[in-house]
């Protein structure tokens, strides 16, 4: 609290050193003498709510002092001639970056190829080098007629190697580069505000080849935020300190919560959705669900408005949301993930894969070519949607979606003859994408005329798609469609008694307006098993305003927070960082996903942490070879200084790392959430703590989809780590570990071998560990007493008759698992075999 208060201190006294700021505007004069008499006898809280609250006049104020107030011709002169240049200057950072690649051998080519290209260089270096040696000499023998002779036959690119050091200056910039930034940073002395913003930018992200400077970025923000009150300055700085810039800048979440907060009420989308995930989940402040509702509203409201400027039925929005992990099989790689394992194993088909998606292209073209309307019918819709590495495109989607249709309807519209069932339903659903597209102006111009032929027809044969379509150009009047709110509502309730998600949208909506909301919150409740963002968006504004049921602030919360990160567009940074991650550029990409995971995006943290993530590997590579080198001789004081300093670096790290598996755990990443449990039991970025580890895998194994985390738990029973030991539950889990992944046979039947030999030795010296089974008695509840053979006849019994079942039946569940808990849950309804 004494910390907040000096900060708080510290932005008062800066108010007051802009003295004829104060005076020519009345607001912040006011606000100043207003916190000022409130900083005696009462709350800091009470403090920081009134700098949030009166922010906004603030940002006022400052408009209107600032928007009087022009760069002097000369300050705008410098900043239009160092664009001038930084725009003539020829980007090169990307052309020495590698694409991404998991492949060892893509790596090892180009490691070879640098090698090569490099070892050239020098040695025309050396020739250029010799050559000029020879010169002189030859002109001091023969005179400089023949020096000049030789000299031409030299080609011109010779010439290159000393020029090239004269355009580089000490500072390590090209000298076109070099006075861009002077003529900057002469303007910015000026306080240009424009000067101020392109240098922080250039120091932050390394525009322009520009070496990175995180504490010089951090300058600039600060002086433009002080001075001007941009609310990009203070998003930035709240983003820095929060995060600390890999230990550039001390991290300061006070400091964090300050700025976002200014930044926000100026109207900073991505700081109102820091604020916002910040107060839903208490990180830098006390949880606080009415403010976090009340910033996620103002994001999802900026992004409904976002949606709506579209075409009919609302922009088409792209997802970036995938996880870098999930390209190679999830954190702890193929079948031992829960992203991959078991039913979600990713195996045939993965979607980063330039080379699988071809294959599936090229079968795909191929099977159409020959009259199959499935094929015709899955190439059009990979069109219309694109994927991750197919660009969308309509066209080729509107050309195979007329072939399906064509396959069911002549020219005029006439059913063919022979028209089976299986044609009709595809030749319906394609139908309904002909009519979006003609009536959205999608790969073609809109037209009404063309989506309502298309519209029609697909009704009549009954799909949804088209009876929603169809609704809305009735409820619109488009086109000469004349207006009947009654015929729509026909259409809509036929499309959504189909679950329909867009057309339990427009029946929900028509409820609403009549102010049926009991009937309105169950088409948009519908609706959200479509994943539509009207009907969040909706709900969330039922449940803030409490129409229809009880108000819910956590609802709303949660529904708010869904709409806001569907929108990407407005506030999103993941499509960069994935371009910079792809392009082979790390570090821009780490600094696009952290920012993306400050904002709450799940997988912007689990990037982050994937990322920063050291714990790769069993082996450290490191501490083996320091190992080997301390052998052969005695590291010097500096050397192990240098150790030291590497290792608070890597600590740091660590602990980064562990902070975003924690926030994405707490958001059910079941692999986050297993990764903190080997964080909490090695002790990686903090101390070690067996309790919290079994914690960790105990929540991840709760809904039995992670079968590493079962190993683990069973393990950690099996040990006596963070639990008591039980043999009995160890075995337990390791078999429900079994039956989450048929594919970790062999691992669980070695641990299962083991922990009977353990259980065995347990009994035959009477230990207190719980074992395998329990004791058996006698009709008088006496314990029966065995021998050293009953024990091992027991054990060689049991092992034959008690692990033979743990392969899987024909329809892939596990013969371990008792039947009556599967019929038990099939009368309740939760789940059925």
């Amino acid at each position: 609290m004494i910390y907040l208060m000096l900060i708080l201190v510290t932005f008062l006294a800066a108010g007051c050193a802009e003295e004829d700021l104060n005076r020519a505007n009345g607001p912040i004069s006011t606000i100043s003498s207003s916190l000022g008499s409130s900083t005696t006898g009462t709350p800091i809280s009470s403090i920081t709510d009134e700098i949030v609250r009166q922010s906004e006049v603030v940002h006022k104020a400052m408009e209107e002092q600032f928007s009087t107030t022009r760069e002097s011709d000369p300050e705008r002169e410098m900043v239009e001639k160092a664009i001038k240049i930084l725009q003539n200057l020829k980007i090169t950072e990307n052309s020495d970056v590698p694409v991404a690649s998991g492949s060892i051998l893509h790596k090892s080519i180009h490691l070879l190829w640098r090698l090569f290209v490099n070892t050239l260089q020098m040695m025309q270096t050396q020739s250029y080098e010799d050559t000029s040696i020879y010169l002189e000499q030859e002109a001091s023998e023969s005179g400089s007629a023949k020096s000049s002779e030789l000299s031409s036959a030299i080609p011109a690119s010779s010439t290159s190697a000393s020029d090239e050091k004269t355009d580089i200056d000490r500072n390590g910039f090209s000298v076109s580069l070099g006075s861009a930034v002077k003529l900057l940073e002469q303007a910015a002395d000026n306080m240009s505000s424009d000067a101020l913003y392109l240098l922080a930018e250039m120091n932050f992200y390394g525009n322009y080849s520009h070496t990175r400077n995180y504490t010089k970025a951090t300058q600039y923000y600060k002086r433009l935020a002080d001075n001007n009150g941009n609310a990009t300055a203070q998003h930035m700085l709240g983003y820095i300190y929060s995060t600390g810039m890999f230990g550039d800048v001390e991290r300061d979440q006070a400091r964090a919560m300050l700025y976002h907060s200014f930044a926000a009420y100026g109207g900073n989308a991505r700081s109102e959705m820091t604020l916002a995930f910040r107060y839903h989940t208490g990180i830098g402040t006390p949880r606080n669900c009415d403010k976090a509702v009340f910033f996620y509203k103002r994001v999802a409201d900026k992004a409904m408005e976002y949606w709506r400027q579209g075409p009919a039925g609302g922009r088409t929005l792209d997802r970036h949301t995938w996880r870098l992990a999930d390209d190679n099989g999830g954190v702890f790689g193929e079948g031992a993930s829960e992203s991959s394992a078991g039913a979600k194993s990713r195996s045939r088909y993965n979607p980063a894969s330039d080379s699988s998606l071809d294959d599936v292209l090229e079968y795909l073209r191929y099977v159409a070519e020959k009259s199959d309307i499935q094929a015709q019918f899955s190439l059009a819709c990979l069109y219309y949607d694109g994927t991750r590495t197919l660009p969308r495109n309509y066209a080729k989607a509107m050309y195979y979606f007329k072939l399906v249709a064509k396959q069911y309807w002549a020219d005029d519209g006439i059913v063919l003859p022979n028209g089976s069932s299986h044609v009709r339903n595809y030749a319906g659903k394609s139908a309904g994408f002909l009519g979006r597209m003609y009536l959205r102006g999608e790969g073609t111009t809109v037209d009404y005329d063309k989506a309502k032929y298309w519209y029609k027809l697909g009704s009549k044969v009954n799909d949804a798609s088209c009876k929603n379509g169809y609704g809305y150009m009735y409820l619109k009047g488009l086109g000469n469609v004349k207006q009947d709110a009654q015929e729509a509502y026909n259409y809509f309730l036929a499309a959504a008694e189909m679950d329909y998600g867009p057309a339990q949208v427009n029946l929900g909506k028509l409820y609403f307006g009549q102010l049926e909301m009991s009937r309105a919150i169950r088409n948009f409740e519908l609706a959200t098993r479509n994943n539509h963002i009207e009907a969040f968006y909706y709900l969330a504004e039922m449940y803030n305003q409490g129409l229809g049921r009880e108000r819910s602030c956590a609802m709303a919360t949660l529904y708010y927070k869904i709409v806001a990160e569907k929108v990407e567009d407005i506030q999103s940074t993941l499509e960069w960082a994935h371009r910079m991650y792809h392009n082979g550029q790390y570090e821009s990409a780490l600094v696009g996903f952290m920012a993306a995971a400050e904002q709450g995006y799940e997988s912007g943290q689990a990037n982050v942490a994937y990322l920063l993530d050291r714990d790769k590997s069993v082996l450290n590579l490191d501490t083996i070879s320091y190992w080997l080198r301390d052998l052969i001789y005695v590291p010097s004081v500096e050397e192990l200084a240098e150790r030291k300093r590497i290792d608070e670096i890597d600590h740091f790290i660590d602990e980064i790392s562990l902070i975003y598996w924690t926030r994405s755990s707490k958001q059910s990443n079941v692999d986050s959430t297993v990764r903190m449990g080997d964080y909490y039991l090695k002790g990686i970025g903090c101390k070690k703590d067996n309790e919290k580890a079994a914690a960790c895998y105990q929540a991840a194994a709760e809904f039995q989809q992670s079968a590493l985390a079962l190993w683990n738990l069973g393990w950690m029973y099996e040990n006596g780590l963070g639990v008591e030991q039980d043999f009995h539950l160890a075995k337990r889990y390791y078999d429900l570990s079994l039956a989450a992944n048929p594919e970790a046979y062999l691992p669980v039947n070695l641990a299962l071998y083991k922990l009977r030999l353990r259980s065995f030795w347990n009994s035959v010296i009477g230990g207190d560990v719980n074992g395998i089974e329990a004791d058996d008695t006698n009709d008088g509840g006496d314990r029966i007493k065995w021998t050293f053979s009953d024990f091992w006849n027991r054990w060689f019994e049991n092992l034959n008759n008690g692990y033979n079942n743990h392969d899987t039946d024909e329809d892939g569940y596990n013969d371990n698992i008792d039947d009556d808990e599967h019929r038990e849950a099939d009368e309740d309804g939760d789940y059925q075999i």
